[in-house]
């Protein structure tokens, strides 16, 4: 048995008792190559369906394994630098796939995962509506009322049971973007503190969105104001761009602040304000994201060269 088959095997087994970590099955594919994550992912999904059920293996394979493979897939993809005779691994003469189109793609996977999730649900907007409040039933009202230390009224069940029926696909999708780009990151880390990371360490803080990635969520923030099921599909679509923009806000601001005395103290300070302050911090650094391709902070403030290999203009 190979070591990548090893690998795979071992993986799927502690993703599979682990379900909602692909941690495992990230390190597998970025140390050993797409296909032993997909190996992992097949062990996951088979070993969750012999514990649990069919159902169980085809979610994981389908929120997990299918995605994990092609990220690995994805973050190996090079071609020779234009104006580069040859290329080799080792030298710089290699353009890797963008980590920007990366988190783009994983973006655009979170909002149809999420679609795919209330589908799942039910496949018109008064049963989706009836399948929330069934989930939402009286002991969990009280829970809630527990917690916020006061009694709701009929309007205010009703009030907050479409709020959870609008907002149910976005948290799915901001919980699964932010999952799969944490562990991600962390298992890149890993593979390269093992040596066996192939590829460059991407600048992160100069990545770029393909160009109709703001035409996508424009377009996705249009249609959560449609009535219906389509409505609330397009807002974990919206949803999870948003966040992918909340990245790109804080890339923004790790390569402007470069070079600054005090760049840890104002790191420091944004992420305790995400954490302190929520949404009063997150949406300015959200459309500072959005608008980073229109004002060029970067290009204007920023020392460093972009994750394209290109000079900044």
């Amino acid at each position: 048995m190979t070591a990548s088959v090893l690998i795979g095997l071992l993986a799927g087994i502690a993703s599979g008792l682990l379900f909602f970590l692909p941690l495992p099955s990230f390190i597998a594919g970025i140390g050993w190559g797409w296909r032993t994550a997909a190996l992992a992912g097949a062990t996951a999904a088979i070993l969750l369906t012999s514990i649990l059920a069919l159902r169980a293996g085809l979610v994981h394979l389908i929120a997990f394994g299918i995605p994990v493979t092609f990220v690995c897939w994805l973050a190996f993809l090079n071609r020779p630098k234009p104006g580069v005779a040859s290329a080799t691994t080792a030298g710089t003469s290699i353009e890797w796939y963008p980590v920007g189109r990366i988190i783009a793609w994983l973006a655009f996977m979170a909002g149809g995962l999420a679609g795919i999730a209330v589908l799942a649900v039910a496949t018109d907007y008064e049963s989706y509506t009836t399948a929330i409040k069934s989930a939402l039933n009286d002991n969990a009202i009280r829970q809630l009322e527990i917690v916020v230390g006061k009694t709701f009224s009929s309007e205010d069940r009703a009030a907050f049971v479409e709020l959870v029926v609008r907002a149910y696909p976005g948290m799915l999708a901001i919980l699964w973007l932010g999952l799969m780009l944490s562990s991600l990151w962390m298992a890149g880390r890993i593979v390269q503190a093992s040596g066996r990371l192939k590829r460059a360490w991407p600048e992160i803080s100069t990545m770029e969105f393909p160009a109709a990635t703001p035409l996508i969520f424009v377009a996705s923030l249009a249609a959560t104001l449609v009535p219906g099921l389509l409505g609330v599909i397009a807002g974990g679509v919206a949803s999870a761009l948003a966040f992918a923009y909340l990245v790109m806000g804080l890339a923004v601001v790790h390569c402007v602040t470069r070079g600054n005395t005090f760049r840890a103290m104002i790191l420091i300070a944004i992420y305790l304000a995400i954490v302190v302050l929520g949404q009063f911090a997150v949406v300015p650094l959200t459309i500072l994201g959005v608008g980073e391709p229109l004002f060029r902070l970067r290009d204007r403030i920023g020392t460093a060269t972009p994750s394209n290999g290109r000079p900044n203009k």
